[in-house]
């Protein structure tokens, strides 16, 4: 496969700034603040010695730069919608302390090059129709959580040494030990066909949990360890793609096997070495899901995010009204049977595609209401993916098997990885890769950023 980048993004003018291309016709800045302790206080115009003064003289759409170096501050609370960004290409500022975000109607928060020991959000007063959006790159916390209702999250190149949570948006070329995707309420059987949670290109040292299911997924091109599927959009038009991702030796799959509503799943062109794969037998409320936020979960539980228990061997029922209880191991090393653990369930209805990861994995049931595809496909890498045009290279040869193949290929995203070095990506690209004689238009939908 050739490396090559896709490039649609022209540089900007000022130090680092992360694009959404829905924004950049109507991005306007008002001022320019900067953060300086070196300077008498008041002896250059819109310049400040604290954080919190700069901050505080901010309006919306303001940007404010901030002298490289580090900072020792009180937790900060940010109201506005703003660009916070080192005053240097390349450069990085270090908090003592973190941020709290109080989204409103129609924030747009950047921040660029910040280290600090965590980013959370508060609940604030977003809404569904005109949510807060908050655009996160070359940053690294201690914690990333914009676990709240109606806030959209974009984040690329950003280390997160602990947990990252988020209900909506996008996580790319980053890296994390737990990600945990949440759900918004009235989630399940949504008819959105746009929107989408993205996972693409990161290395997810833990546990990727997703228990989300208002949008649909996509996990691409990641290096992971455990995935834990619990919830997703079943809308019938949707598919979820687990696609090209490499699962590092002694890794978990967990995917829930009765109870189900509906399948929707695309898992194709991974690379495995070993893993043990569970299935779990899965409540799922068809009402409204609402926290227990009084549970008190009983010795043995691990607990994360709202409160909801990852059991291990035992059943519970506490968040979201899910109750788990595993029945079933499937040890894979390097042999094809796996009858001693047989999933999906065939007498849920819907699609599940298994194809091109190595080997086959055998269904349960006696229904056959599930079209279940189940290709082996090849252990070789190049070219041996799987050969539909959707999942080609970005050179438009066969899909790679793993992390360097497949549209969302990990090589469009490292400077270091492609012959042109460039700084400009797009992180999201959708286009069709096979057109027929229509009158009907074609629609091409993009994401990316861009980094001076």
């Amino acid at each position: 496969m050739k490396k090559i980048v896709l490039s649609l993004i022209q540089p900007l003018k000022r130090n680092i700034l992360l694009l959404m291309i829905s924004m950049l016709s109507s991005n306007l800045y008002a001022v320019d603040i900067f953060v300086n302790p070196n300077i008498l206080s008041g002896a250059v115009p819109n310049t400040y010695t604290t954080l919190v003064a700069a901050f505080n003289a901010s309006n919306n759409g303001d940007r404010v730069f901030i002298k490289s170096g580090s900072y020792t501050t009180q937790a900060i609370t940010l109201t506005k919608s703003l660009i916070i960004s080192p005053d240097t290409s390349g450069g990085n500022v270090t908090m003592s302390d973190g941020f709290y975000v109080e989204g409103f109607e129609g924030m747009k928060l950047q921040i660029l090059g910040i280290t600090a020991p965590y980013l959370t959000a508060n609940p604030g007063s977003p809404t569904n129709a005109d949510r807060a959006k908050i655009y996160v790159i070359d940053c690294h916390f201690g914690n990333l959580s914009i676990d709240q209702n109606n806030y959209d999250v974009s984040c690329a190149r950003t280390w997160v040494d602990n947990n990252t949570t988020f209900r909506k948006g996008s996580f790319v070329i980053s890296k994390t030990n737990n990600l945990y995707v949440n759900a918004e309420p009235g989630g399940g059987i949504v008819a959105d066909t746009i929107n989408k949670i993205m996972i693409v290109a990161d290395t997810i040292a833990g546990v990727l949990q997703y228990n989300g299911d208002n949008f649909k997924m996509l996990i691409a091109n990641n290096l992971l360890n455990h995935l834990w599927i619990t919830k997703w959009n079943w809308y019938a038009v949707n598919t979820n793609y687990i696609i090209n991702n490499e699962f590092i030796n002694g890794n978990t799959l967990y995917f829930p096997s009765e109870n189900v509503p509906y399948y929707n799943f695309d898992v194709s062109n991974n690379m495995f070495n070993s893993f043990s794969f569970y299935t779990q037998n899965v409540y799922l409320q068809m009402a409204p899901y609402t926290p227990c936020n009084s549970c008190t979960p009983p010795p043995n539980y691990r607990v994360y995010a709202n409160n909801m228990g990852v059991p291990s061997n035992y059943s519970f029922s506490c968040y979201y009204n899910v109750w788990y209880s595993f029945n079933c191991i499937y040890s894979f090393g390097g042999n094809s049977n796996s009858s001693s653990c047989p999933f999906p369930n065939i007498d849920v209805p819907g699609i599940f595609r298994w194809s091109y990861n190595g080997f086959t994995i055998s269904g349960s049931g006696t229904a056959g209401n599930l079209a279940f595809v189940n290709i082996p496909g090849s252990t070789n890498i190049i070219n041996s993916g799987n050969p539909e045009s959707q999942f080609y290279d970005i050179d438009l040869t066969l899909n790679d098997r793993g992390r360097e193949g497949g549209p969302y290929s990990i090589l469009n995203y490292l400077p270091t990885a492609n012959p042109s070095n460039s700084k400009a990506f797009i992180f999201d690209l959708e286009i069709p890769t096979t057109l027929q004689p229509s009158t009907q238009s074609i629609k091409v939908r993009a994401q990316g950023y861009h980094r001076n």
